[in-house]
C-alpha cells in the first residue's frame, strides 16, 4: 500500500477530509492533496505531523514496516471517539488495574 493510500485509509477511520487534516497537523491544504494524489511524499517532519494527526505510527504511514496497522495505532482511535468523561472513566479503571498488579507483584 502506498503512502497516499496510508494516509486516504487513515483519514477515512478518523472521518475527516483534507482540509481538516491540513488544520490538525499544521501540512499545508497544497501538499495534503499532493500527498494525496500521488503527486509527491512527504518528507519525515511533515509524515510525522500527519501520522500524528491521523494517530497512526508514523512507521506505518511511511510504509516502512510490514504490519498492516499496529495495535496500539488502532486503539488511540478508538480512544478519541470516547467521550471526555468515558475517556478519564477508562484511564481511571487502567490506573487501578495498574495499581493492583503492584501489589499483588509485592
Amino acid at each position: 500500500m502506498d503512502i497516499k493510500d496510508r494516509i486516504k485509509k487513515a483519514m477515512s477511520e478518523n472521518g475527516i477530509n483534507a482540509r481538516e487534516l491540513s488544520k490538525r497537523s499544521g501540512v499545508s491544504e497544497s501538499s495534503i492533496s499532493r500527498y494525496l494524489l500521488g503527486q509527491m511524499e512527504p518528507r519525515a517532519n511533515a509524515a510525522a505531523k500527519i501520522a500524528k494527526a491521523l494517530h497512526v505510527d508514523p512507521v506505518w504511514l511511511m510504509g516502512l514496516d510490514d504490519n498492516d496497522r499496529n495495535e496500539s495505532a488502532l486503539l488511540t482511535i478508538e480512544l478519541d471517539r470516547l467521550t471526555p468523561a468515558n475517556q478519564a472513566a477508562l484511564i481511571a479503571t487502567y490506573h487501578a488495574l495498574l495499581n493492583s498488579q503492584k501489589e499483588g507483584e509485592s
